[in-house]
Formats: C-alpha cells, structure tokens, sequence
C-alpha cells in the first residue's frame, strides 16, 4: 500500500479561507479595545492564534507555508478593522454634523465604509489615525511573534516517501538472518553446557572409583 495515500493533502484555498474567517475574532477583539481608546497586544494574539487553527481546520492539514498565510491574513483583518474603527468615527461625526445643521445629508455607515478612504488624504485625519494603526499593529505583533514562531518550528517537515518502504524492506531483509544466527548461538551454548556438564560428571566418577581402588 503506498503510503502517500496516508499523508493528508492540503487545501490552501480553503485554508486561507478558514483563517480569515477565524481571525475575525482578534478584529472583533480589536473594535471592542477601540471603543475604550486601549491598545493591547492581545488582539494580535487572539487574530494568530485563531487564524492558525482556522487554517488547520478548513485545509486539513498545517504547514509552514500555512502558518505564514495565516499570520498575513491575520495582520491583514487587522487593518481592516482599524478602517472599520475609522468609518465608525467617520459615520458619528456625519450625524452630529447633520444633527448641527452643519451638512444636509447623514450618510450610512456603508457609504462611509465606501468612500472613507478619501478623508485619509487630508493630513490632519491621515496623521492621527496612521499613527494609531502603528501603534495597534505594533502591540499586536509583540503580541502573537512569540505564539507565530513557536507554531512555525513546530510544524514537523515529513520525510521522503520513498525512503519509509526501504527502510522496512531492509529491516525485514535482516531481521530472519540476525534471529538465525541468535538461534545458532544459542544452540551453541547450549551444547558447550552440556559437554561440560558431562566432563564434570565423568570426572567425578573417576576420582570415585581412584579413592576406592587406592583404600
């Protein structure tokens, strides 16, 4: 039976998939720290960590290449959800400014999300926001290097197909010889026992009968 019928393929679509779904959790965990204006490590750790196991899960098998995509896709959603923190502030003040008077059309959150790019360009918004997303990256990276790199060396490299059959078939190659021999010198032993045992034996006899000839 060919053992590469064994090995699980991997899926990386599915894979990639998997961990963006999965590291919706550190953005969730990201948007919750925003709205207290808190930046921690944590939501990278928990983006790593869950990103990871979604990719083991949804392609059936973890590889280092996976662990790489894995913490891409996390960092990624990241990002994503500092823009979607962005949106949000964008959004509120839409509504304050429509409830002021001051503009006569509140846009949704949707159609901030979609054109909230833009007010990034001006310098003030870009240089406060920019600044907050290096920080939030940078405490989430502190955060989850640690847990990336011990799940990148874990990941064990599998060894040559072909090499687990030769190794067996030589084994069984040798092993009939190595008992034949074993089984040889035992036998061996065996007879140098009994020899010995009988020369002990005839010895004794002798000097029996020597003592009685010489009374």
């Amino acid at each position: 039976m060919n053992n590469n019928q064994n090995v699980k393929s991997e899926n990386v679509i599915a894979g990639i998939v998997g961990a963006f779904l999965f590291s919706l959790a550190g953005a969730a965990v990201w948007v919750v720290l925003d709205l207290i204006g808190f930046y921690a490590g944590i939501s990278g750790l928990v983006g790593a960590v869950c990103a990871i196991q979604g990719y083991r899960i949804f392609s059936g098998k973890l590889s280092k290449k996976g662990v790489i995509i894995a913490a891409v896709i996390a960092l990624l959603v990241l990002v994503l959800a500092w823009y979607g923190c962005f949106v949000k502030d964008l959004y509120q003040a839409y509504q304050e400014w429509y409830a002021n008077g001051e503009v006569d059309y509140a846009p949704t959150y949707f159609e901030c999300f979609r054109v909230g790019y833009s007010f990034l360009s001006e310098p003030e918004i870009a240089g406060q926001y920019f600044i907050g997303l290096l920080m939030g990256i940078g405490f989430a990276v502190i955060g989850s290097v640690r847990y990336i790199i011990n799940a990148f060396r874990s990941v064990d490299t599998p060894a040559p197909a072909a090499y687990a059959p030769q190794a067996q078939q030589g084994y069984n190659e040798v092993a009939p010889d190595s008992s034949a021999s074993y089984s040889d010198q035992s036998a061996q032993m065996q007879n140098g026992e009994t020899v010995s045992q009988d020369q002990a034996q005839s010895a004794q006899q002798n000097g029996f009968t020597e003592n009685g000839e010489n009374r």
